[in-house]
């Protein structure tokens, strides 16, 4: 009879909306360089001031030195001038010849190289150009606070003694000073005191400790709606440029506070760790997580969902640019979750999925040209192998039922996730495209199931209301940005409109569950984010979303949800 009800009990919270934590847990986002920043004011580069008369001494050219050229670009330096040789030329045309070297130089990203025509008496048709380049003979970082000052000047070592320096290579040390926690920085290059030599100014501003305040309504009925998250991070208390963060997340049931536990309840302490100074990193991180969902049947069962999760692993930009990133990461994850129920005592345990999986990422982020319509571009995968090792648990003999019946511990799976945010001509309103994946060959258990639900796929639903094997999902939206004045506050008002869709499968469902489940939704919305002024770290903001279902769960009516969030950075 107990094993009939906890069968019950199970399919009635899959139509309520995911119950298990492993599924609605919130989560600290992992740190992803911040593209087009920091700030870069470089040289202007030296103005040949063409001799007046130029245009009226002429020579024919018979050959043209040109000194202190790069070999990888001396192919194209000499397609500048060739068909000239032989043919009489005046000085402007040697100085047009030099801008258009000076030009080459440039978008290949060699930013400290100058192109000149020297003083120089041209005789038997032999002209010169002299390409010069500069050094960095020093980064000054007595602008930085004095925990910094150290880390950021290993970091831009080896820039003082790299020959044909490039834009591309000062960037990265730029994106990685700028992503050392707390950190925002400027930079300047000025000439230095030395012939040929430059300065790197480096200057900018640390919060010790930063936050955020959070409060929505995108739970199921059986973990109550509504609930707040709080997270603080402490930013490089060191000087190392470490992160050390906790996330806590809280959904109390007013008429049952003081006499049960909260509905859900979690907690995640996480750490960050640059390692040496080129860009490597540690990540760990640790989640406990309990949830007492509750519901008119729910309710009776007294049911308990418990997780723990830790994880640790490395990460490393291969590419960082203004431009584009590319970031590679690499993690082992240890999951324990346990659903049990208080009915009777001692308590009774309905399912415990004990899993060990390696997880191996990248992450691509691109400033988009015209190609696709210009704007910013995502596209991350992850490939992610469980472990029959380590304690992993793959026999429910002798003990407690898997969350899935076929589960596998062993699995192999691939999720893949794609944002395009892009605008429309005119620039008057943005476009953004959005869709994630997953593909496996076998069943899964719960906590490595795909999931739609929640405010960024599936918003007509709760966070986990439709959870497979494997499955897809697609969101298209249009929105404008409206900015307003608010007595010195600037504030950001974007309405947008939206459509989505998106379907998750079983692998060997059983003959009480449906092969698969849509989603599909359309609505609308606005955000508001409200900052509080230029030197203030303060920002709020509020959502508020309205979306008709057009396709949900089996067994649910097909209505509409409205959602909202309040927030605040600090």
């Amino acid at each position: 009879m107990l094993l009939i009800s906890c069968c019950f009990s199970t399919s009635y919270a899959a139509r309520e909306g995911a119950i298990s934590p492993s599924v609605t847990t919130p989560r600290l986002e992992p740190k992803i360089p911040v593209l087009d920043s920091p700030k870069i004011i470089l040289p202007t580069p030296l103005v040949n001031d063409i001799p007046a008369g130029a245009e009226s001494f002429s020579f024919v050219l018979k050959r043209l030195d040109v000194e202190g050229g790069f070999s990888d670009l001396a192919a194209t330096t000499s397609d500048f001038y060739t068909e000239y040789i032989g043919q009489e030329l005046t000085i402007v045309d040697l100085f047009n010849i030099a801008t258009k070297i000076q030009s080459a130089y440039n978008s290949a990203g060699y930013f400290l190289v100058q192109v000149f025509v020297p003083a120089q008496t041209i005789e038997d048709g032999i002209a010169r150009i002299v390409i010069s380049e500069a050094t960095i003979s020093d980064v000054d970082v007595s602008g930085l606070p004095a925990r910094y000052q150290k880390k950021v000047k290993a970091i831009f070592a080896d820039l003082m003694t790299t020959t044909h320096l490039r834009r591309e290579q000062l960037e990265r040390a730029l994106l990685l000073s700028n992503d050392l926690a707390g950190l925002k920085i400027e930079s300047t290059l000025v000439p230095g005191q030395e012939p040929r030599t430059t300065v790197l100014f480096i200057e900018g501003q640390h919060r010790l400790v930063s936050g955020r305040l959070n409060f929505d309504n995108f739970a199921s009925d059986a973990l109550r709606n509504e609930g707040g998250l709080f997270s603080l991070a402490l930013n490089s208390p060191t000087g190392h440029g470490e992160e050390l963060s906790f996330l806590g997340s809280f959904h109390p049931s007013i008429k049952e506070l003081g006499r049960h536990q909260p509905v859900r309840a979690s907690g995640q302490l996480a750490a960050y760790f640059p390692l040496g100074s080129n860009g490597w990193s540690l990540n760990a991180d640790v989640i406990r997580s309990v949830t007492h969902p509750r519901g008119r049947i729910i309710t009776s069962l007294k049911l308990r969902a418990r997780l723990n999760d830790w994880s640790a692993g490395l990460s490393y930009p291969l590419i960082l640019t203004r431009r584009n990133a590319l970031i590679l990461d690499g993690k082992f994850e240890y999951i324990d979750e346990v659903l049990q129920s208080d009915i009777v005592r001692p308590r009774f345990t309905l399912s415990h999925d004990s899993l060990r999986v390696l997880h191996f990422g990248a992450t691509w982020n691109h400033q988009v040209g015209g190609t696709l319509g210009g704007g910013q571009f995502s596209l991350a995968g992850r490939l992610s192998q469980g472990l029959d090792a380590f304690g992993a648990r793959d026999d429910p003999q002798g003990g407690a039922a898997l969350s899935r019946a076929d589960g596998k511990v062993d699995f192999t799976k691939l999720d893949v996730y794609f944002t395009h945010h892009f605008p429309l001509p005119k620039n008057q309103f943005t476009g953004s495209l959005s869709a994630k994946g997953q593909i496996t060959s076998e069943p899964l258990l719960v906590a490595q199931q795909f999931s739609l639900g929640g405010p960024n796929f599936g918003s007509g639903q709760t966070t986990g209301a439709v959870i497979g094997d494997y499955g897809f999902a697609l969101r298209g939206e249009l929105h404008r940005a409206v900015p307003v004045d608010v007595k010195g506050h600037f504030l950001n008002v974007q309405p947008y409109v939206f459509a989505e869709f998106g379907r998750a499968y079983l692998k060997k469902s059983t003959a009480a569950e449906e092969k698969y489940t849509s989603v599909a939704d359309v609505g609308l919305g606005l955000r508001f984010t409200l900052f509080d002024n230029d030197r203030s770290y303060r920002v709020y903001t509020a959502f508020f979303e309205y979306a008709k279902q057009l396709d949900g769960p089996a067994g649910e009516d097909n209505g509409s949800k409205l959602s909202f969030t309040l927030g605040l950075n600090f």
